[in-house]
């Protein structure tokens, strides 16, 4: 009798193992079911999390390009013995061919004949003999690429770039460049002596906004500086960045 009672016992116990086991395995290996509700927010917020992703890469686009470009040298392949605007240009855009107007560009300068400003929605203005150039998306907002060239005393050539993209929903985004091309080397080098002259100038702490236009005619730069005055409206105020052979002088216009 002693012994059918140990027996149970040792039964009971090994019963209780089991469905601890089972148990056990269960919560381990099932995985927990979720409503449909909760199936269709997962799916937005992962919708929402690449949507996300593509609109930061889109507005990073210029930010890319300011983060090399200062410290970035660019070989010239110019066809004839002195370089040209789109000597100048091609160089530039194939380093930084990301951005949609300088892929632009250069398709246009590949063969201008075949260009279709309808088909890339990008307008190409050509200036070869002024030494201008740009590109820009044929959209509500701004965004283009602007180039252009002036002549040194020592036969090098200041190329100047300016980048802009303006949306409705975001912060305009301006930026410039200025490189010194050498003949002797075929290399246009940034010049941070042009550059602190004109930053000095287009980003004063004062003001929330700038633009420049590069000359197509004359030499001048033209600087507009923008400040903020409330309810979508802002205060101009006007500059002419004189240009004096080898640098730039800031000049206010009376009146403005």
């Amino acid at each position: 009798m002693r012994k059918n009672k140990t027996i149970g016992k040792w039964l009971l116990l090994f019963a209780a193992i089991c469905m601890t086991f089972t148990v056990g395995c269960s919560k381990e290996g099932t995985t927990e079911k979720k409503t449909d509700e909760e199936k269709a927010e997962s799916t937005t917020n992962e919708d929402d999390a690449t949507a996300t992703s593509d609109d930061e890469d889109v507005s990073t686009d210029i930010g890319k390009i300011v983060e090399s470009w200062k410290k970035q040298p660019i070989e010239v392949s110019p066809k004839e013995a002195q370089a040209n605007i789109n000597d100048f240009a091609k160089a530039f855009c194939n380093q930084y061919n990301a951005y949609t107007p300088n892929a632009n560009m250069l398709k246009y300068m590949d063969d201008p004949k075949k260009y279709n400003e309808e088909k890339e929605e990008c307008i190409v203005n050509s200036d070869i003999s002024a030494g201008y150039i740009k590109s820009f998306m044929a959209y509500q907002f701004d965004q283009f690429t602007e180039m252009c060239y002036w002549k040194r005393p020592n036969g090098h050539s200041l190329v100047g770039v300016y980048l802009r993209e303006e949306y409705e929903t975001s912060d305009p985004v301006s930026e410039f460049m200025f490189y010194d091309y050498d003949p002797a080397t075929k290399t246009m080098t940034p010049d941070k002596e042009i550059m602190a002259v004109v930053e000095k100038a287009a980003k004063k702490a004062d003001y929330d906004d700038f633009m420049i236009r590069l000359p197509q005619k004359g030499k001048d730069i033209e600087l507009t500086l923008y400040k903020d005055t409330g309810e979508d409206s802002c205060e101009p105020t006007y500059y002419d960045l004189k240009w004096t052979d080898n640098t730039f002088k800031p000049l206010l216009i009376p009146g403005d």
